[in-house]
């Protein structure tokens, strides 16, 4: 036997939306004030080109588009969510916004999910990366003048200078950063 779906009012909505423990979506039943009569239903939720899924709802005569993660959380963990926190998933897939895998942490506990699920656009997946980790290492590696190193590896001085300073490519484990750097 499954669990029954518990469904909150959507928090601000003043009754009209609700949202379930199950990440849905709907509009309650209820009479507009011009007297016509709108039926309760699921609202459908599109994704966003991040893969978060987002619903429109006209709340106060203003339709305005929100992170169903985000109204999963206000409406059964905390409301408010506090100033700077995150809503995080807990597997790391952004389209699972069921409550069992959200929770609200901070920018760090978020970016430490990232890391663990690999879903952080650090080193080659970043797309602008000019770089590889083994590059990385080499150039970790490295004496002599960050322009030469640099015009060896066809990348600027400073980044030279963030990479041997621990400020990017930190991820890149290996060799003891060497701190103070020559130009």
């Amino acid at each position: 036997m499954t669990d029954p779906v518990e469904w909150r009012d959507v928090p601000g909505s003043g009754g009209t939306y609700q949202v379930s423990d199950t990440a849905l979506v709907r509009g309650v039943a209820r009479t507009c004030l011009d007297g016509r009569k709108l039926r309760g239903r699921d609202l459908w939720q599109t994704p966003n080109n991040k893969g978060y899924k987002q619903v429109s709802l006209s709340i106060g005569g203003l339709s305005r588009t929100f992170m169903v993660h985000r109204l999963v959380a206000s409406a059964f963990l905390q409301h408010p969510i506090p100033r700077g926190m995150h809503v995080c998933h807990c597997d790391g897939n952004p389209a699972n916004n069921v409550l069992a895998n959200l929770r609200i942490d901070t920018a760090a506990g978020n970016m430490a999910d990232k890391i663990r699920h690999g879903t952080t656009n650090r080193g080659t997946q970043n797309t602008r990366s000019k770089l590889t980790a083994a590059q990385v290492l080499e150039i970790l590696q490295e004496p002599g003048p960050l322009r030469g190193v640099a015009a060896r590896y066809g990348v600027d001085s400073s980044a030279i200078s963030a990479i041997k300073n621990g400020k990017s490519w930190s991820h890149v484990t290996g060799i003891q950063r060497t701190g103070a750097v020559r130009k």
